[in-house]
């Protein structure tokens, strides 16, 4: 789910800029901002390929949670259960969380 929205693309062609070796104050003129506001661009690019994925990220933040809370927190853990039917009895998960969960499986 890394990099997902209509901002990142921006924020992509803005470090790339910065990583030829233009100054911040040469990439901001050129993308019609503040040199600071590219350093901040810069900064949240690089933060977020950096940050660690989290195996439960393709999923909605409902069914994590309940899947979290009963016990299950690897993916090889939640196939397990899919296999034999075990995610049935996770509470406040329904039918809605079983197709998420079979379908990002797949």
């Amino acid at each position: 789910m890394r990099f997902t929205g209509k901002k990142w693309p921006r924020y992509k062609e803005v470090w790339e800029s910065r990583q030829a070796g233009k100054t911040y104050r040469e990439v901001g003129e050129e993308f019609g901002f503040t040199g600071h506001r590219a350093r901040e661009m810069c900064l949240k690019y690089e933060r977020e390929l950096n940050r660690p994925i989290l195996w439960h990220e393709d999923l909605s933040p409902r069914v994590s949670r309940a899947l979290i809370a009963s016990g299950y927190d690897s993916r090889e853990k939640i196939a397990v259960a899919d296999k034999f039917d075990l995610l049935y009895g996770v509470p406040n998960f329904g039918m809605k969380g079983l197709r998420d969960v079979m379908e990002w499986l797949s």
